[in-house]
């Protein structure tokens, strides 16, 4: 597509202004975590102890869809599905989905992806520019059945709750 010399507005592939939002009403974004780098770090125990994959969205739509904090959710559009907890808070603009990058993929027999990355939903198209548009996504998102395997031993850290014994 051609960029124009003077700066003016391009619609994106999908946004929240496309008529697709009738089958995927969430705008999903998919930052850099705070706690690897892309998918480096993503098996460091110690980092994993302080947070796990969850896709963040506002409580006004989770309250329509029935999901509270920690219900595993699906979020999938036409490209694939990841199942992941869902997080939920008044910080996250309505209609928006934050899922962050670097999950390493686990994929079951189906070709859905239990831990939650967000590769598996954006387009593999470049932008204008040449750059990749990871943030211009559009998803649903329900609770789900399917197992969410985050790709690492919760018990196997050094969480010492877990061998602490009342004497």
């Amino acid at each position: 597509a051609h960029i124009p010399s003077i700066p003016k507005w391009i619609e994106p592939w999908e946004s929240l202004n496309s008529p697709k939002t009738g089958k995927f009403p969430f705008h999903l974004i998919s930052p850099h975590p705070r706690w690897r780098t892309h998918s480096i770090f993503n098996n460091c125990s110690w980092l994993r102890e302080t947070y796990e994959q969850e896709v963040t969205i506002n409580a006004a739509d989770a309250k329509r869809l029935g999901i509270k904090t920690g219900d595993t959710v699906e979020v999938w559009n036409d490209r694939g599905k990841c199942v992941v907890p869902a997080y939920v808070t008044e910080r996250c603009m309505p209609g928006v989905a934050v899922l962050h990058e670097g999950a390493w993929i686990d994929l079951d027999e189906n070709g859905v992806d239990r831990a939650g990355n967000p590769d598996m939903l954006t387009l593999d198209e470049p932008s204008p520019a040449g750059a990749f548009a990871y943030n211009t996504v559009l998803c649903n998102i329900q609770k789900t059945d399917l197992e969410h395997r985050p790709g690492w031993d919760k018990l196997a850290t050094a969480r010492s709750h877990v061998f602490r014994r009342d004497l």
